[in-house]
């Protein structure tokens, strides 16, 4: 971590740019009280999220009424928002979600969600389509000819309907004998994603879900309607009761299933079912085959210890999702979990295909690869591109693609850590590491990006420029592993806190919210989300939703908007009160003093600041309190004052002095832990909800000597001093002069 004390200045010239704990102001058509910020998309105006007050009374009920007053959508015209679905979470909080119509056919991510708790709206999220140039309905290609274009810009060698294998897999699993992997064509309205402008503007198209076989790949094309150009591709396939002996995760429990005399890895216990499968080294999935024992001992081969480790991490992955979020399954539906272990050969991967998890065996080490790809953060991070696909449905490429892996690594390392299996004969789990137990060394570091080449600053260092990107497999769709760093790092700072100094040269002080609550608010963002969400409307959901959950002016709201400070998105948190808060929250010094003077000294400068909105109607005075100590006032340290007074109008920060004197005590470590009071004086100001306490850490610099050191005289004073001598405590080190002045007489008779 990168220390630095905050510049005040820089803070204040950031919270006077910065309006409440968000956004850019401004209401649709006016002035509207219940509204407390709007922000529009740059290219057209159009809303993209808008938060109501907390006495706004709108309902969920009400949803058509919203959308006409703030998006403008009235009764039989062309445009309509239709609902999708309805979820409400564990915490209470509802959020619906609306697709968007435009001359009765379906706008490729256009549509909004309306948030909220207790039946009201707190607010709105999503991207809107106002189309002014009233773009035809009518295709001018037909289906067939689009999907030759479709194919051309694939350009596979074979895909998944040509095989007969597959194509009798998917009726099976589907139950459904008209069911193909040949793709039917769809018209909807998509916006040109492949030119770089992004201009908002709608162009008739028709959609393809292509599953290709040789090379692996499927994605949703997009073809202009009129021209036949390839507007968009969305990548669809997303990389990276019995016990048994896993690879990665020792004896885990998991349930199987008794079929025809023999035992399964098939758990019916789990919504749909949890549904483990071997590939047996192939790549067709209509050939696999069950993982089966005659007894229910497991893994009932060597080499099949990883399929225990897939099957007990999708059992993992579903109870998770259920326990901590009400959530069922992937798909919110009870969806059955699909895993597909060996996959190929040597195959390098994991990946979510859009309805199933897939693991490779990998390479090797020696070979340069990984080891198989079935630990337990792998599978949470790919079954997390299905909970993304299933809620917002993250574009995959650029700062959505981005996103869309960062919420996967956040869940791999939340699910990790809820887990927690203890293992003794595996590699210990490092939860801010993701593939740490498949390499030789992590795919990624969350709480240091840095270190795996991502960044951890917006358009700082290492980030992947997104500016006019034209996506491919080559520049990893314009760095959406790369650039997931960002969030990775931010979800980093909202579970433990942080203190330091960003790219910008922005200093940021973060103050932790733990686990659970860290991994409610990631949720609640994710499922509000629009599919084309970048990082700044990530910001947007995240404060949104905690100002829902736990009020705007909470110190949860408070972390997460100065966790995306840290990271470089948007202006730090400003109170909505003015706020008092020690600079730092704790300082660790040596006593040593290296002047002569008896007894010596050193002081330390403790600060006081106010934060937020000016100090108005009166002057507060905080009072200093020693809330507990092991040193001793007047013999340890003093302070010069107790107490300081802020007057009104005035921002700067407040000192009062501790002399920390240099005492010669030995192993005689100390820890002072400050606080204060604040008496408003009719201002309003308030103690902070961060840095109300300060702590000390005054390190001892003494240790007996013992004999046999060198000797020889200090100028001043004639006192000897020894060198090199060697300490019982801390080892070979200089003596300070305080110290001798203790044993002055021993070493002289000595």
């Amino acid at each position: 971590m990168r220390l630095n004390v905050c510049s005040f200045v820089k803070t204040l010239l950031i919270l006077v740019a910065s309006c409440s704990s968000i956004l850019v102001f401004g209401q649709q058509g006016g002035s509207d009280n219940s509204v407390i910020s709007i922000t529009r998309n740059s290219a057209d105006n159009t809303p993209k999220s808008i938060s109501f007050s907390n006495t706004a009374n709108w309902q969920q009920s009400q949803a058509q009424e919203l959308f006409r007053q703030y998006l403008g959508i009235t009764a039989g015209s062309d445009l309509a928002m239709v609902l999708k679905n309805t979820l409400t979470t564990k915490n209470n909080t509802t959020t619906a979600r609306f697709e968007q119509y435009y001359k009765g056919i379906k706008v490729a991510f256009g549509g909004y969600t309306l948030s909220g708790k207790d039946g009201k709206v707190n607010f709105m999220t999503g991207n809107f389509y106002a189309p002014a140039d009233n773009p035809s309905s009518t295709p001018v290609l037909t289906s067939a000819a689009a999907f030759s274009k479709a194919l051309q810009f694939v350009g596979a060698d074979k895909y998944k309907w040509q095989n007969p294998i597959e194509e009798a897999h998917i009726k099976s699993e589907t139950g459904k004998s008209d069911t193909s992997y040949l793709p039917k064509g769809k018209l909807v309205w998509v916006e040109d994603l492949r030119s770089g402008q992004k201009d908002h503007k709608l162009h008739l198209a028709w959609s393809f879900d292509i599953y290709a076989e040789e090379p692996l790949s499927r994605q949703e094309v997009f073809v202009d309607a009129a021209t036949g150009r390839v507007l968009f591709a969305n990548q669809m396939l997303k990389h990276t009761a019995a016990s048994g002996g896993s690879k990665y995760s020792g004896i885990v429990p998991f349930q199987s299933s008794f079929v025809a005399g023999t035992y399964r890895l098939y758990d019916s216990t789990r919504g749909n079912g949890v549904h483990t499968r071997n590939m047996n080294n192939g790549t067709s999935y209509g050939a696999a085959t069950n993982f089966t024992s005659a007894t229910n001992t497991w893994p009932n081969a060597p080499a099949n210890d990883i399929a225990l480790d897939a099957h007990w991490g999708g059992a993992v992955v579903y109870d998770y999702f259920l326990t901590q979020h009400g959530r069922l399954s992937w798909d919110g539906l009870n969806g059955i979990m699909l895993q597909y272990v060996h996959y190929g050969t040597n195959y390098n991967n994991a990946f979510w295909n859009g309805t199933a998890m897939t693991y490779g065996d990998g390479s090797g080490f020696a070979a340069g690869g990984f080891s198989p790809l079935t630990s337990l953060d792998v599978t949470a991070h790919e079954v997390g591109h299905g909970v993304c696909q299933a809620t917002c449905d993250l574009i995959y490429e650029s700062e959505p693609g981005a996103l869309n892996e960062a919420f996967s690594d956040c869940w791999a390392a939340t699910i990790e850590h809820w887990a927690d299996p203890g293992e003794t004969d595996a590699m210990p789990k490092a939860h801010w590491e993701i593939g740490e137990e498949i390499g030789t060394e992590p795919l990624r570091s969350m709480n240091t990006p840095i270190l795996q080449g991502q960044p951890d600053t917006y358009g700082g260092t290492n980030w992947f420029n997104v500016v006019a990107c034209v996506p491919s497999g080559g520049n990893d769709y314009c760095g959406v592993h790369r650039n997931s760093g960002l969030m990775n790092y931010w979800y980093y700072l909202l579970v433990n806190g942080g203190i330091g100094t960003n790219d910008n040269g922005d200093d940021y002080v973060v103050n932790p919210l733990g686990w659970a609550k860290a991994a409610i608010i990631l949720y609640e963002s994710e499922i509000v989300l629009s599919s084309v969400a970048d990082y700044a409307d990530m910001r947007i959901a995240s404060i949104n939703a905690a100002n829902m959950l736990y009020g705007p002016c909470s110190p949860e709201a408070q972390c997460v908007t100065s966790a995306w400070y840290a990271v470089g998105v948007g202006a730090d948190y400003m109170p909505c009160a003015p706020q008092i808060a020690f600079t730092v929250p704790s300082v660790r010094i040596s006593e040593q003093v290296t002047a002569a003077a008896c007894p010596a000294s050193k002081t330390l400068n403790i600060g006081l600041r106010p934060n937020g909105p000016v100090i108005a109607g009166g002057s507060p005075v905080a009072n200093i309190v020693v809330a507990s100590s092991t040193a001793v006032l007047g013999v340890d340290y003093t302070l010069s004052a107790t107490s300081v007074t802020f007057p009104a109008g005035d921002t700067s920060t407040k000192y009062v002095t501790m002399t920390i004197f240099d005492n010669g005590a030995v192993n005689d470590n100390k820890q002072i832990d400050l606080a204060f009071t604040v008496a408003p004086m009719g201002s309003g100001a308030v103690i902070a909800p961060f840095n109300d306490t300060m702590t000390i850490f005054i390190d001892n610099n003494d240790s007996i000597p013992h004999a046999g050191g060198v000797l020889y005289p200090l100028l001043n004073a004639g006192i000897p001093v020894m060198s090199n001598f060697t300490s019982p405590f801390y080892g070979s080190r200089r003596r300070a002069r305080s110290q001798f002045l203790l044993y002055a007489n021993e070493l002289t008779a000595a």
